[in-house]
């Protein structure tokens, strides 16, 4: 005999996995926030420093996307293992050092349209910052979260 869940309970299990999907958009969101202050105050400094944005971007968004991916870990895909953390990290990095360069280029190339390096930076935080949720999110749980 088949057992049947009643429409009123798919429904709670399902909006129940969704929220804790929602959850883990909405932390990785106020993480990446957290990084991505950090990403800005060395990126302005540099930049103030009179180091070319593009570079400024490599240096700066490498730190911040270092601390995101440790948060990341513990506190929002609660990875308590040890052993895997490293090697995932190196695939992470491996990531980052396609995906950093290439938002240094687009904040180049905005800065060459006449757009300030503060405002390119901005522009490009939205694309970095749901490629790095979409990855992560893979790495750490082995789901790529698309929502």
């Amino acid at each position: 005999m088949t057992r049947r869940i009643k429409p009123a309970r798919f429904f709670t299990l399902f909006t129940s996995s969704l929220n804790v999907h929602r959850m883990h958009l909405i932390m990785f969101g106020l993480t990446s926030g957290i990084g991505w202050l950090i990403d800005f105050g060395v990126f302005s400094l540099l930049v103030h420093l009179s180091l070319r944005p593009g570079f400024a971007n490599l240096i700066s968004a490498s730190l911040a996307v270092t601390f995101v991916y440790f948060t990341s870990v513990r506190r929002i895909f609660s990875t308590s293992q040890t052993k895997g953390v490293a090697n995932k990290f190196v695939v992470y990095l491996i990531y980052q050092a396609m995906a950093v360069p290439l938002a240094s280029i687009v904040v180049d190339l905005l800065v060459s349209w006449h757009t300030t390096p503060l405002v390119a930076k901005i522009a490009v935080v939205p694309f970095t910052c749901y490629s790095n949720f979409v990855f992560t999110s893979y790495l750490l749980t082995g789901r790529a979260r698309w929502y």
